[in-house]
């Protein structure tokens, strides 16, 4: 068993107290009464997500990342210790448990594969980007693959016996997709040749499945150029005979896999199309000329996993914080910082780790609620009988994509570097867990579509998409929340501050549209700092959301005790988990609103300044 851990007591509360999960079990298709979903299911998956995660994939962990991926005799290698577990998952189906039943899959609501998957994905980063890219590539063949697509290949993808990819990216072609140049040409037999190379392909290669199911953006005949001339192409590396079995390799070749700074053991591969004499067999999904807009789907999917994964790598590391701030001892308490002979203490009672460890434990535990609820939007967009809740849902799913990819994978950087921190000289040797964690989740801010390309989406489709109207909906909802619990006796105090900070955003939200016709530049060089404004403002709208819940029920369990004011339930919580973890919501709420969200005060005013000198500054060539 590994040292992996998580705070499952937050991710249940999460799931059952503040969403209310076991609802979705009464909607189509989680109603299935062979399915038997509900609280107790939920909650028995849970337990086996994290009994998995702990005794299998954690302990490949540390040695994936030190074997790290290879190439032998033409074929790409990933770690030994990576295929008993892959196997293990696979004949257990927890590679995509909430794929639908139809196709072999348990049918789960969104919402909890999000959670299973910060679980699993906590545990080895590496190892479950495989599975990860597998499911959104399958779920893009059954929205818009054809009949015989889905009968020849989701069982196989859904299953884990089979892989998949997205293959975007080219050496001349990173963010700006429009650029590609990978070739589709007509055969006579209605398939396409695929000729050209894709870079930083993840999981473009391996030895963990049978064969690997190719995503490919590519460009037929006389089509226009930029992003509208692209066409979507599913690409086998085995072509596949009309009775599954696997055919004749499709000239799909590894040319090379990258040396990274961390997420060692994921292969990231050079793939090479048709190079070679024989044809790259590519399948047409849809329409010719409409690729990226069906690869959005996968895109906006992948984006959200980036999001879970950067939170997973957060997660351990402020529980590995707090247990090695627990047991170290160093210094005496600051109460007797005079006293030479005073005992020495365990470094959380210093001041500055205790700040750290709350600015991890709020950032994490706010990037939890954000990723879960928009996973909630997701299932509420998809399912929900009524069509205007469904619209509602859809909108906010959409406005919050690029803050949950962009805003988590940031945040969780820095997480993970207070962590480091926290440990001292140790946290910067390998023989600690925390430097590892820095490592492997940096990639997060860069791949599907930088930080900066999320931040510039969010300002120039997401929030002025729609005549605006998804803002609208989100500062609607955040009204009503306000005028309900502005007057909390407990928490008023910080429902106003949350709702200051929401007035703020939406004011310079609503002045982009003058300051683009004025000064373009200096707009678009504060994509990110509004990014980081409203990350912050949802991340104190989800704690305060949390503690007001939280305190209903701290202040019944407080009651039962006979506590009546702050100090006599701090004396409780020192004994009682339950008491404990419900008074620690409410002051990781007060701690975001009165040490982070005042961040939006420096954002606001630095892009107002609507300053240009980042682009007015000269550099030699």
């Amino acid at each position: 068993m590994s040292d992996y851990t998580i705070d499952m007591r937050d991710v249940r509360f999460m799931l059952f107290e503040v969403l209310g999960l076991e609802k979705l079990a009464e909607m189509a298709p989680f109603n299935d009464e062979e399915l038997g979903q509900g609280k107790e299911m939920y909650d028995m998956i849970l337990d086996e997500a994290y009994k998995v995660a702990r005794e299998k994939i954690g302990p490949v962990n540390e040695p994936g990342d030190r074997e790290g991926v290879k190439i032998v005799d033409g074929k790409v290698v990933v770690p030994e210790v990576y295929r008993p577990v892959y196997k293990f998952l696979c004949e257990n189906n927890w590679v995509a448990p909430s794929a639908p039943a139809e196709y072999g899959g348990i049918g789960l609501p969104e919402t909890l594969g999000m959670a299973v998957s910060e679980i699993t994905s906590g545990a080895c980063i590496a190892l479950m980007m495989t599975p990860g890219l597998t499911l959104g590539a399958a779920n893009l063949v059954k929205v818009f693959g054809s009949d015989e697509m889905k009968e020849k290949y989701l069982e196989a993808m859904y299953s884990g016996r089979w892989g998949g990819t997205m293959c975007i990216t080219e050496e001349s072609a990173g963010s700006d997709v429009g650029a590609s140049r990978t070739k589709a040409l007509p055969l006579d037999d209605g398939t396409f040749h695929i000729e050209g190379s894709k870079i930083f392909i993840s999981s473009g290669d391996h030895d963990l499945t049978e064969n690997i199911i190719h995503m490919v953006l590519a460009r037929t005949p006389n089509a226009p150029k930029g992003v509208k001339g692209l066409s979507l192409f599913l690409v086998p590396k085995f072509l596949v005979n009309d009775d599954g079995s696997l055919g004749e390799y499709n000239e799909v070749r590894c040319s090379s896999v990258e040396e990274k700074l961390g997420i060692h053991g994921s292969p990231t591969c050079t793939l090479e199309f048709g190079q070679d004499d024989k044809p790259c067999r590519g399948y047409l999904i849809g329409e010719e000329q409409k690729g990226m807009k069906m690869m959005f789907q996968m895109m906006n999917e992948a984006r959200l996993y980036v999001g879970l994964q950067a939170l997973s790598q957060a997660s351990l590391a402020t529980e590995l914080g707090i247990q090695y701030a627990e047991e170290r001892l160093q210094g005496s308490s600051f109460k007797e910082f005079k006293n030479p002979d005073a005992p020495k203490v365990p470094i959380i009672d210093h001041p500055d780790v205790r700040r750290m460890i709350m600015i991890n434990k709020a950032y994490t535990e706010a990037m939890r609620s954000l990723l879960y609820s928009t996973a909630y939007y997701t299932d509420l967009a998809h399912n929900a009988e009524d069509e205007k809740v469904r619209e509602k849902n859809q909108m906010l799913l959409e406005l919050m994509v690029p803050i949950c990819k962009s805003w988590c994978s940031d945040m969780s950087f820095r997480v993970t570097e207070n962590a480091i921190q926290i440990h001292g000289g140790y946290g910067f040797c390998r023989e600690y867990p925390v430097e590892q964690l820095m490592r492997d989740v940096k990639i997060t801010s860069i791949y599907e579509g930088t930080n900066g390309i999320q931040a510039l989406d969010l300002l120039g489709r997401q929030v002025p998409g729609k005549g605006g109207l998804r803002l609208m909906t989100l500062l609607q909802e955040m009204n009503a929340w306000v005028a309900e619990h502005k007057d909390h006796e407990q928490l008023g105090d910080l429902v106003k501050e949350v709702d200051q900070g929401k007035n703020k955003l939406a004011e310079v939200a609503f002045s982009f549209a003058g300051a683009m016709r004025k000064n373009p530049g200096a707009v678009l060089a504060s994509a990110v700092p509004f990014m980081n404004m409203f990350g912050d403002v949802m991340g104190a709208y989800h704690l305060v959301h949390q503690a007001l819940i939280a305190d209903v029920k701290l202040r019944e369990m407080a009651g039962s005790h006979g506590a009546a004011d702050d100090q006599a339930i701090i004396k409780l919580a020192n004994d009682n988990p339950e008491i404990r973890f419900y008074w620690n919501k409410t002051q990781t709420a007060r701690f975001f609103v009165k040490n982070i969200l005042p961040n939006i005060e420096a954002h606001m005013k630095s892009i107002k300044a609507g300053d240009s000198s980042c682009l007015d500054a000269v550099f030699a060539s």
